[in-house]
């Protein structure tokens, strides 16, 4: 709920009025889009030889945002497979700070993932796109890298 003052002075017979407006959970700051700050991707994958086995590997992004970790609303990425098609049906991939599915620390700016990789997927270059956003609809600067996968 917000609390909105008037205050009326009248100066020479002039009335100038002046508002102030303030929300109680405090001043809404955008100071800025989100940045990622650090990424580890592995260079290179090998794909498994048996169809009942999985290569597994973690994506992790470290992110900041001028307005703190709070105001993040999502990390994610999005992966082109070797044939130039958009792996997820072209979908985004999310990253999460909650201490599971691969992340170490909850909280911690510190956003992951586990991939999973078949015997059944491409070989060759694997690009992956990496982005932050935040609560006031802000973007990061898209961070790319790639794994190589082979037999």
């Amino acid at each position: 709920m917000k609390k909105i003052e008037m205050i009326v002075a009248i100066l020479l017979g002039t009335v100038v009025v002046f508002y102030s407006c303030s929300d109680p959970a405090g001043p809404k700051k955008n100071l800025g889009p989100p940045q990622i700050t650090w990424h580890s991707v592995p260079d290179s994958l090998r794909l498994p030889v048996s169809a009942d086995s999985l290569t597994t590997a973690l994506l992790r992004v470290e992110v900041s945002d001028p307005d703190g970790l709070s105001d993040i609303s999502s990390v994610y990425f999005y992966s082109r497979k070797p044939d130039g098609q958009l792996a997820n049906g072209g979908n985004a991939f999310p990253l999460n700070d909650e201490g599971k599915l691969g992340d170490e620390t909850a909280n911690d700016g510190i956003f992951s993932t586990g991939i999973k990789l078949s015997s059944g997927n491409q070989v060759g270059t694997y690009i992956f796109t990496f982005y932050a956003k935040d609560k006031s609809g802000n973007l990061s600067e898209a961070v790319k890298d790639s794994i190589e996968v082979y037999k």
